[in-house]
């Protein structure tokens, strides 16, 4: 679960820093925030009560997907609600 929460973030940071469209700046920042909570409180959560220091990777196909949305031109609303509907 931790990777997935990752890569979102790792998503998200990719619109953010190629977005044009201020609309969809809010919406990204409160996914980026919502799913950056979730990672801190799952590795919290393993680390307290199992004692796990997992260190969560990336998926190479989301590597991919955060490559096309730094690209300008891009349609950042669909292809980041792709992948997070995809990731979710």
């Amino acid at each position: 679960m931790s990777d997935h929460h990752k890569d979102l973030i790792r998503i998200t940071h990719a619109v953010l820093e190629s977005n044009s469209d201020a609309s969809m700046e809010p919406a990204i920042r409160k996914f980026e925030e919502d799913h950056d909570h979730e990672l801190d409180a799952t590795l919290a959560l393993l680390r307290s009560v199992y004692g796990d220091t997992y260190v969560p990777q990336t998926n190479p196909e989301n590597d991919f997907t955060t490559e096309i949305l730094r690209k300008p031109g891009t349609d950042y609303a669909g292809v980041f609600l792709a992948a997070a509907l995809k990731s979710e």
